[in-house]
């Protein structure tokens, strides 16, 4: 008995092919194949994609609640509490500018926003983190922990999607070295700073002695 499809005529012995579905018939058997890859397997990873991101999306306050949370452990914990309770943006900046810098690189994040795009957020949070008394590493560190909330908040949806878990690892380690780059480029900054108030202080305190020693000689 021939085997066919809804709505379709009956397929000859050979294979026939419809849109995005391969049969194979022969006299007695009828075999479903996976729909057929689509040029270049871009709508599939699309699809797939955005599952992943809406998934993620649709956690985005807790997900980034976390990654917050994460970030205030790192200071002393006096400063940890009031980071988190204060919500007078001008009594605590650094709070307020954590919680919205993180809100914007996790949506360029989930987005796949290129880096150019999420370079400002990036940087208004380096900057923070730069002018504290902290190493490179430490300052940088709050970037890869996104990664650790990730796994283990969502371990189910990397498992369903670890292409894409493992291409949005991929971007947060881009992140990473554009943080780098910034990062350096804000001490660099600091210490020109630095050099220069030394200088002006020394050439004051020259111009001071100068000035001493000269009324001293009258």
């Amino acid at each position: 008995m021939g085997c066919f499809l809804p709505g379709r005529p009956k397929a000859p012995a050979s294979w026939r092919v419809y849109r995005n579905l391969r049969v194979a018939y022969n006299d007695n058997t009828c075999l479903a194949l996976a729909p057929a890859p689509h040029p270049k397997g871009k709508r599939a990873v699309k699809r797939i994609g955005m599952g992943f991101a809406t998934i993620l999306t649709d956690r985005k306050d807790v997900l980034v609640k976390k990654w917050l949370e994460r970030i205030f452990q790192t200071y002393p914990e006096t400063t940890t509490r009031f980071l988190a309770h204060e919500k007078d943006p001008f009594r605590n900046p650094v709070g307020h500018s954590l919680k919205e810098g993180l809100s914007s690189l996790f949506d360029g994040l989930v987005r796949s926003t290129d880096m150019e795009s999420i370079r400002p957020a990036l940087e208004s949070i380096v900057r923070i983190r730069a002018v504290q008394d902290l190493t490179a590493s430490q300052s940088l560190a709050f970037i890869f922990l996104f990664k650790q909330i990730i796994r283990v908040e969502s371990k189910a949806e990397i498992e369903r999607y670890p292409e894409e878990f493992a291409a949005l690892e991929k971007r947060v380690d881009e992140m990473g070295l554009l943080a780098f780059d910034l990062f350096m480029k804000c001490r660099e900054q600091i210490y020109e700073i630095r050099a220069n108030e030394a200088k002006r202080m020394a050439f004051l305190l020259e111009r001071t002695h100068r000035k001493g020693t000269s009324e001293s000689i009258d």
